[in-house]
């Protein structure tokens, strides 16, 4: 269903002008404040914004006035998730895929909150593809999960490469991938993909801590130590590490 008010809103929104597009959903909710669309419009421009709680609040309003938008629940989702209430992800991911199973969204935060099992993530982000073949975060959450039930999976390498041509620098996917490379034992692949994550955004923790990992590497003693753990799956001695490092 598209609703023209939500697309001009995103067409605002998308084009900077942020000014009228909070001028317009007030608008509306002035003239109909029982209807679902103003609280929708602005509960967008929240987001934008990153007001979230502000959004969630808004967004609740539009399910209040009405319960069978798919809008209002593609934009709960992300609004929930960002909010990190696990409870109200799954409740609408579920309410939406009432209305619209064809939604990769709702598969995907299903994927992410509410299975435990790494097949049944899987599975979901199957589905999640399948409607939505192009998404570039639905393939990196895929990508990992397959690596993490099958190591030699060629679709994991498929995937990635797919991921990368379409946008080199897609951060969660840079995430992944220098995690699975990592884990492959391809040091170099981590290094290369945790140096970019540190120049696109250099004061996050998570990104500095990858990075240190993945460059540890370059130590000869650390390589080799690493390349027993993962593929020999046990730690070896220190002294018989120590005459690998000085072989090396």
């Amino acid at each position: 269903m598209k609703i023209a008010s939500f697309e001009r809103m995103k067409q605002l929104v998308e084009n900077g002008k942020y000014v009228d597009a909070e001028l317009e959903s007030r608008n509306m909710i002035t003239e109909n404040p029982s209807h679902f669309a103003g609280y929708l419009c602005l509960a967008y421009l929240n987001i934008a914004s990153e007001n979230f709680s502000e959004a969630a609040h808004n967004l609740e309003q539009a399910l209040l006035y009405n319960q069978n938008i798919v809008e209002c629940y593609q934009l709960g989702v992300m609004i929930y998730d960002r909010l990190g209430e696990k409870k109200r992800v799954i409740e609408l991911a579920r309410f939406g895929l009432a209305l619209d199973h064809e939604e990769a969204d709702f598969y995907a935060a299903l994927a992410k909150y509410e299975v435990d099992s790494i097949k049944d993530k899987a599975a979901l982000y199957e589905t999640a593809l399948a409607y939505a073949p192009k998404r570039l975060d639905i393939m990196g959450s895929l990508a990992f999960c397959l690596f993490q039930m099958d190591k030699t999976s060629k679709r994991v390498l498929a995937l990635q490469n797919t991921a990368l041509t379409a946008d080199p620098l897609f951060e969660p996917n840079l995430v992944y991938f220098a995690k699975i490379s990592y884990a492959r034992g391809d040091f170099e692949a981590a290094r290369e993909f945790t140096r970019k994550l540190c120049v696109i955004e250099p004061s996050n923790g998570e990104y500095q801590a990858l990075y240190n990992q993945a460059w540890a590497t370059k130590n000869p003693f650390w390589f080799l130590y690493e390349r027993v753990r993962l593929f020999g799956k046990q730690f070896l001695p220190c002294d018989e590490l120590f005459w690998l490092a000085c072989t090396y």
